[in-house]
């Protein structure tokens, strides 16, 4: 099979090989390449990873992250505010009370998860359900690229006017690919794997 000439690939080499494919439209022999890097991860050869992250264990620790940081921010907006009041304060300032929740939500996201990115590329949900971030040589991510690229971000996406939704349910929906890297990831230079 013609996969056999990047067989004595790295599997550094091969997802940086990958990578430059993807980016220099060359979507076929990236096809190739990445089913080395399959095979090579199903072989544990090359770097000895437990392979990419379960599409199941991913939304469950999205979701955790996701109460974890809902749970405060909202309760903290019902204690000073009340519902009424929040609700009336969306509506009458909607672009300033955006950019302060985005800016509440991103101090609450550091003070609760920045240490663990920085120490082990891991939120709360993603150490509960044993996964983390690597880059593409499943190296531990500079703190800049696990949280500034890969989160910090794609929370701006929805402040993009008509198309921030679609640039935000597009990121999600990248998770499908063979890859299972998010537009996120693509931006971080970085993916998930599980470390159990």
């Amino acid at each position: 099979m013609e996969s056999n000439k990047y067989s004595d690939y790295s599997l550094q080499e091969l997802y940086a090989l990958y990578t430059k494919m993807n980016q220099d439209g060359n979507p076929n022999e990236a096809q190739i390449v990445y089913e080395q890097i399959l095979l090579k991860e199903k072989t544990n050869k090359g770097l000895g990873h437990s392979g990419l992250a379960l599409l199941s264990d991913r939304f469950a620790a999205a979701l955790v992250d996701i109460l974890i940081m809902v749970i405060p921010i909202f309760s903290l907006s019902m204690i000073f505010f009340g519902f009424n009041r929040v609700l009336e304060i969306a509506k009458e300032y909607t672009l300033v009370y955006t950019l302060v929740m985005l800016l509440v939500g991103q101090i609450f996201y550091l003070a609760i998860n920045g240490w663990l990115l920085y120490k082990y590329g891991q939120t709360v949900g993603k150490r509960f359900l044993e996964i983390k971030i690597v880059d593409l040589n499943n190296n531990l991510p500079e703190l800049y690229r696990s949280y500034g690229l890969r989160y910090f971000v794609p929370a701006l996406f929805p402040l993009v006017p008509l198309l921030g939704g679609l640039l935000s349910l597009a990121d999600i929906l990248f998770i499908f690919r063979k890859d299972r890297r998010c537009i996120h990831d693509h931006i971080a230079g970085t993916r998930v794997i599980s470390v159990a």
